[in-house]
Order: C-alpha cells, then sequence, then structure tokens
C-alpha cells in the first residue's frame, strides 16, 4: 500500500468513526469511501487525490449505494 493509499484509509477510517460516534448509521458512505480507497490503491494512485481521480472512481465504480444516473448527476452538477 503506498503511503498516499495508507493516509487515505487512514482518514476514511477516522471520518466514518466520528460520524457513527455521533449517531450516524453512514453505512453507504462508508462503503463508498472504502471503495474509493480500494479504487486508489488498485490503480496504485499517488496523492493528492483530485477531481480526476474521483470521476475516475465513480465513471468505474458498480457499486450500489447509488444508481448510475444518480452518479452521473451528482459528478456533472455545477
Amino acid at each position: 500500500m503506498s503511503c498516499f493509499a495508507k493516509t487515505l484509509a487512514d482518514r476514511v477510517d477516522g471520518y466514518v468513526t466520528l460520524h457513527r460516534s455521533l449517531g450516524y448509521s453512514f453505512r453507504k458512505q462508508a462503503a463508498t469511501l472504502r471503495a474509493l480507497v480500494r479504487f486508489v490503491e488498485a490503480k496504485r494512485l499517488d496523492g493528492p487525490l483530485t477531481q480526476a481521480m474521483a470521476l475516475d472512481f465513480v465513471v468505474s465504480w458498480d457499486g450500489s449505494a447509488m444508481s448510475a444516473n444518480r452518479r452521473t448527476r451528482c459528478c456533472l452538477a455545477p
């Protein structure tokens, strides 16, 4: 795991822990963020996380947290 992927994974874990400590279930969001970490690892990307990296993740991701139509609207909205 690259230094960037490790840092991203640690920050995602902290972010998820924070939201859960505030009483949110945060299941779908956590799954999406962890999928992003796996994407960064698989593609061997180096930081910082850019808009292009995030868009590549969204376009390539087949997760069930959001439908393809919703992902497109989310990412292409101004």
